[in-house]
């Protein structure tokens, strides 16, 4: 089985999906960005810079996912870089984690049109713009982290940069960043009933919230009630596996598609089956158990001493002297 994380990136090559999560997330569902918007991006961000002792230094974080989506606005064409961070457990530092990812991205965005400027001078530039590299009007791609707690565990992280700076005057906490963090959380997703406009992700929240919430009748309720779930990506199911530990039988190839309410049938088919079986073994254990309980108490009205019991609980029903001994110690 793959990895959760390995299985979400791959899910997220959608650009279908990835749309409806940026427009759920930053636009509140409103249908803004569209999926032949979007490309992928290097998930790598990093920039270099120079140490106390005049050393360069590197900083690199590699992102989960990241895409550049395109925009047009007064007929002039945009761009925005959305990351996508999938968690299944609470990172305490998740907000300072994404901002430093984004001033990353920044970072890079000013090295590359610092080199523009300087490879090809403009003469009415200033020696300031020159020095530095950026120029009157010059402007920065706007760069969003957007967070998905796939987890059982209640997100009990600071949502906010400030929160993670010690209290202190209203003056001083002025200058400190007021940073937000955008954050989906599966499971209040599937408590709340939201919905996104895309089977599947909107069927994977919903399936691993309520499995970690303790309601999978309640998915099932929903499952019945959306006719769309029952023709699902192949990614989708091997992230509910990934995520869940769940053995839904899903295609191999995630760009296939299978029936979700099947494949649900089967697999409640399969634990039923596997349930039955462990019932039997455990009926014919406490069978056993009982057969074996009447024996030593059959044996000691017949006045027979322990060492005796032992010896023939040993021979008769072929347990080992240790086995022998706990029934007749009981």
């Amino acid at each position: 089985m793959a990895t959760i994380d390995d299985s979400l990136k791959v899910f997220f090559k959608e650009h279908k999906t990835t749309a409806a999560l940026i427009n759920w997330m930053v636009f509140g569902g409103q249908p803004v960005v569209k999926p032949s918007q979007i490309q992928e991006s290097t998930a790598d961000e990093s920039f270099f810079h120079f140490g106390g002792d005049d050393k360069f230094r590197s900083l690199s974080r590699q992102r989960d996912v990241c895409k550049v989506v395109s925009c047009v606005k007064d007929n002039q064409r945009s761009y925005m870089v959305v990351g996508i961070e999938n968690q299944t457990t609470v990172d305490q530092f998740m907000v300072g984690r994404a901002l430093a990812m984004n001033m990353m991205n920044y970072l890079w965005q000013y090295g590359v049109i610092s080199d523009r400027n300087r490879s090809k001078p403009s003469s009415n530039m200033t020696a300031g713009e020159f020095l530095y590299g950026f120029r009157v009007g010059d402007r920065l791609a706007p760069v969003i982290t957007l967070v998905i707690h796939w987890g059982r565990e209640k997100w009990t992280a600071p949502l906010s940069f400030r929160e993670l700076v010690k209290d202190t005057m209203p003056s001083v906490r002025d200058y400190i960043p007021d940073f937000r963090l955008p954050l989906l959380v599966a499971t209040d997703f599937a408590e709340k009933k939201r919905h996104i406009d895309e089977p599947n992700l909107d069927l994977l929240l919903h399936y691993v919230g309520n499995v970690f919430a303790g309601k999978r009748k309640e998915f099932q309720t929903i499952l019945d009630a959306n006719p769309s779930y029952q023709h699902i990506r192949a990614a989708t199911g091997q992230c509910i596996n990934a995520i869940t530990g769940d053995c839904l039988p899903v295609p191999a190839n995630p760009e296939e598609t299978f029936n979700m309410k099947t494949a649900g049938e089967l697999y409640r088919e399969e634990l039923r089956k596997e349930g039955m079986q462990a019932g039997m073994q455990a009926g014919m254990q406490a069978g056993k158990q009982e057969v074996f309980r009447m024996f030593v108490e059959s044996s000691r009205r017949k006045k027979r001493s322990d060492a005796e019991i032992q010896q023939s609980l040993m021979e008769d029903f072929q347990l080992t002297s240790d086995e022998a001994k706990g029934l007749v110690n009981r």
